[in-house]
């Protein structure tokens, strides 16, 4: 099973299917590279819980490596990241 949400995919791992891995779509911006402008799968996380493989997307979403942010401003984009997760997985089940 494979479960995508935006330019991330938790898929069920093949050999302990209780488990899940998060990948994320990024784009090649190495001009250097003979991939440049292609996209490419990096992964992030291997051996999750479900439940801790969607908190793993929302933790990446809501942080940004490069910038120092205070832990109110932190909690606000955590906050966020996950009302809109929440969102697309009512709205998605509501389909069903």
């Amino acid at each position: 099973m494979t479960i995508n949400i935006e330019n991330y995919s938790i898929e069920q791992d093949n050999i302990s299917p209780i488990h899940f891995n998060v990948s994320k779509t990024v784009l090649v911006t190495d001009k250097e590279s003979p991939n440049f402008g292609k996209e490419r799968k990096q992964n992030l996380a291997y051996g999750l819980t479900l439940p801790g493989a969607v908190h793993y997307v929302i933790l990446d979403k809501a942080s940004t490596r490069e910038q120092v942010v205070s832990l109110e401003e932190f909690v606000k984009k955590y906050e966020k990241a996950v009302q809109t997760l929440t969102e697309k997985i009512n709205s998605n089940v509501s389909k069903s």
